[in-house]
């Protein structure tokens, strides 16, 4: 296949630290119909609950696009996350074909943080301005980056990158204890599928009117790089200072967490929270406000990106068995796509 290779280096001017956009070599009438979210990864040291989260703002940050099909966690198996090409460290390429994608219509996203530590000398002085002595301070910066690939050609389509410094002093919530890779994350991934957007044409997807909350209870067994899964460590805890922890991590995913929303996801392994149905369709299903839906297909519904999916490659007529609980039943329902 033959591309078009240039590189375009633009920095966008935000609130904070800059953007620098580099495009990288474009094939020609680019289609881009699914994207696989990478897992994020840390150069420095992190927990891998960390990783988990910033890949869960990845993928809702892609959901709320509306534009893609998206493949991410337990979607396909990564041997290796720090390997170059996503087809050979991953068996991305078997899961795509199974889905009916073609490689060529695949882009995957992969985002990183990066700790920068740079030291300089200060002169020391005392009251009458002489130099009493030499300080060596240190300033620790964390580099944010987002990168777009095209496996199938091997290309790089474009990749974004802020730099942002830690302010030791600021704010941070219990349950996000790096908020300047949070928001670095936010901005640059905005900025790559913008310009994702204008380089690379994709379809119109059928979309479904329900609004749902996902269970993040994987991030307590999400494993990564032989760093240990959460669940290790709070077996070493007594269950007061486990749910304490618990509690900590699912406000991540929702500030506003109450009582009543962790006793709900502790007692479902997985499911997507049903909190509301406008599309006709998944009415007439039977689906109600207050289910969890176990099961679409012979999907389990692991991540909400699933569901989305899962619609929108169905075709129409199709049958669609869902599973759900409501109020302690397990009920088999029946979706039929217009």
């Amino acid at each position: 296949m033959r591309c078009f290779s240039f590189c375009l280096l633009a920095v966008l001017a935000c609130a904070g630290s800059r953007i620098e956009v580099d495009l990288g070599s474009v094939p020609p009438a680019l289609e881009v119909h699914a994207i696989a979210v990478w897992p994020f990864t840390f150069t420095h040291k992190y927990e891998p609950y960390e990783s988990y989260e910033k890949t869960h703002d990845i993928v809702q940050a892609m959901l709320a696009r509306k534009r893609y099909v998206i493949l991410a966690g337990d979607d396909f198996e990564v041997s290796n996350s720090r390997g170059d090409h996503p087809f050979l460290a991953s068996d991305l390429a078997l899961r795509t074909t199974r889905l009916a994608i073609l490689p060529r219509r695949l882009a995957v996203i992969r985002a990183h943080a990066e700790e920068r530590i740079a030291s300089h000398s200060r002169e020391l002085v005392d009251k009458r301005g002489r130099v009493v002595g030499i300080r060596k301070e240190y300033d620790k910066s964390i580099v944010v980056g987002v990168s777009i690939l095209h496996p199938d050609s091997g290309a790089r389509l474009l990749s974004t990158r802020t730099v942002v410094p830690v302010d030791l002093f600021a704010m941070k919530q219990p349950y996000d204890p790096r908020p300047e890779v949070t928001k670095a994350l936010k901005r640059t991934l905005e900025a790559a599928l913008d310009r994702l957007s204008q380089i690379a044409q994709s379809p119109t997807w059928r979309r479904a009117a329900v609004a749902l909350r996902v269970n993040p209870r994987p991030v307590f067994t999400y494993a990564m790089d032989n760093h240990d899964a959460l669940t290790k460590k709070l077996a070493n805890l007594n269950f007061v200072e486990a749910d304490v922890i618990k509690f900590t991590r699912y406000q991540y995913f929702y500030p506003a967490l109450t009582p009543r929303d962790f006793s709900l996801f502790e007692r479902h392994p997985h499911g997507l929270v049903v909190d509301g149905v406008s599309d006709d369709s998944f009415r007439g299903a039977g689906l109600q406000k207050g289910d969890v839906i176990l099961r679409m297909g012979e999907a389990e519904m692991l991540g909400e990106n699933r569901f989305r999916r899962a619609v929108a490659l169905a075709k129409a007529g199709d049958r669609v068995a869902l599973r759900v609980s409501r109020a302690g039943k397990i009920i088999d329902l029946t979706w039929v796509a217009k």
